[in-house]
């Protein structure tokens, strides 16, 4: 999931997943599968999330909820499936980064439901600040598109 999401809707879409991490169990992915794994967990994410966006501030909240909802799906997924070797750094800090992203739209969430929208999209932009120029190189660095 690319962070192109990230600016989507008031930053409501606020992670797009495509990369993952290591598993306990499964076969070992070749990069070309990992990767065109990984892009098919991002469609997922993306369509699922398009339709999951806020028609007005008023709804925000609930709309950051369930996008939150559809990206913890999605980070399992991601997570299941077991990379290379060459590119298990990537994939694992990937995942610890999307992650993140998703506790601050957690967060953020909260914050719109309590009736702090704006606070809400100031948080979502802060996050995107500090996590989306190692995410872009990382997914960049994988190939994920």
């Amino acid at each position: 999931m690319n962070v192109r999401l990230l600016g989507t809707a008031g930053l409501v879409a606020a992670l797009t997943l495509t990369a993952c991490g290591s598993s306990s169990g499964g076969a070992t992915l070749s990069k070309a599968d990992w990767v065109a794994q990984a892009n098919a967990i991002c469609k997922d994410l993306n369509t699922r999330s398009d339709a999951a966006k806020p028609t007005s501030m008023a709804d925000l909240g609930t709309a950051m909820t369930a996008i939150s909802k559809i990206a913890t799906e999605d980070i399992a997924k991601l997570a299941a499936l077991k990379p290379p070797a060459e590119i298990q750094s990537d994939a694992s800090t990937l995942v610890t980064s999307y992650g993140q992203i998703n506790t601050a739209l957690k967060s953020a969430a909260a914050t719109a439901v309590a009736g702090n929208p704006t606070g809400a999209l100031q948080a979502m932009q802060a996050s995107e600040t500090t996590l989306k120029p190692t995410v872009t190189a990382i997914e960049t660095r994988l190939g994920l598109s």
